[in-house]
């Protein structure tokens, strides 16, 4: 939408491999200008007329928030039809409410969302700590005996769907929102042998910290609702099963289920060693990482991964008292 300007859109090999037809197709419905190049695309920024574009089981929520957010400057504003499976509708349903929050108001429909052309407004905003990143933390507590830890001003209040981080790791770990953020505790009185089947299909990004917490405690789990799970950095997938494979896990993974049978006797774990290379995904870094709780050392090539989400994770680490080299 940024008229009289030309970009050339591209990327590690791995983001050019990602889906992206189905958006494209959208925007030049919508009249945009996108030319697709040997190095990625090449974009002409122009008014665009908007109008009517439908979606069927989207592999990514993300489709829908882009459009949504450049809905109001389109012309004849923006009709967008969403059937099939719903991926992540929480992030959906943020995307929406922060409009209204900037003073564009989307209309619900049966089957989708209308948003009227219009200016957005200005208006304060506070961003808030991100729920998928308190995952990482809700895993290492669950994984550590006695463990306590606080995340500065992260509350209950959010738009976000990833807080049901709270629920899925309750059998583990015990939540209380305080003024000063959310602190988590180790249960003690956890018994749980087996995990599932969970649905995770408003939630995906919260699979990979989930299923490690649960290998790590030794715990059976199914999972269902993860198709586009292997079109993110890496096939998260995949990669999970064949890192917790080498741990001596059995993993299963068909269609969008992944299923775990976990290993019960670790022997002595604490002498083995885990070498993982995260493959560009900063999800597999951070959700791996904390097993060093259980074995004798992790180590993490491409450590640089975790900077797309959560830059001071390794810093944070160390206050929690890893040793981090």
């Amino acid at each position: 939408v940024q008229e009289g300007k030309e970009y050339l859109l591209t990327g590690v090999p791995r983001l050019m491999e990602r889906p992206h037809d189905d958006l494209v197709q959208a925007l030049r419905t919508l009249g945009a200008a996108i030319e697709k190049v040997p190095e990625g695309y090449r974009v002409k920024g122009t008014r665009l007329k908007g109008g009517t574009v439908h979606f069927d089981s989207p592999i990514s929520s993300q489709y829908l928030s882009a459009l949504l957010l450049i809905a109001p400057v389109m012309e004849n504003g923006l009709r967008m039809h969403w059937t099939g499976t719903r991926l992540s509708e929480p992030y959906v349903r943020m995307t929406l409410k922060l409009l209204a929050h900037f003073g564009v108001f989307p209309y619900m429909e049966m089957d989708g969302v209308r948003v009227e052309p219009g200016p957005f407004l200005k208006a304060s905003c506070t961003v808030p700590p991100d729920w998928s990143a308190a995952a990482f933390w809700y895993e290492q507590v669950a994984l550590s005996a006695g463990s306590e830890v606080l995340l500065a001003g992260l509350d209950n209040d959010t738009l976000q769907g990833d807080r049901e981080a709270q629920n899925l790791w309750a059998p583990w770990v015990e939540t209380t929102f305080t003024p000063e953020g959310a602190r988590l505790k180790h249960r003690d009185d956890a018994n749980a042998t087996a995990f599932g089947p969970v649905d995770l299909r408003p939630y995906p990004d919260l699979f990979q910290p989930l299923v490690v917490t649960l290998a790590g405690r030794g715990i059976d789990a199914s999972f269902e609702g993860l198709d586009n799970l292997r079109v993110k950095e890496t096939d998260r997938l995949q990669a999970v099963a064949l890192t917790l494979g080498k741990l001596g896990h059995a993993c299963q993974v068909k269609d969008g289920t992944f299923t775990l049978k976990a290993k019960k006797d670790p022997g002595d774990a604490t002498s083995r060693t885990l070498d993982l290379d995260p493959q560009g995904d900063h999800r597999m870094a951070m959700s791996f990482a904390p097993l060093a709780l259980k074995l004798g050392s992790v180590t993490i090539q491409d450590p640089a991964v975790v900077d797309k989400s959560y830059p001071a994770f390794w810093e944070d680490l160390r206050k929690a008292g890893y040793a981090v080299e």
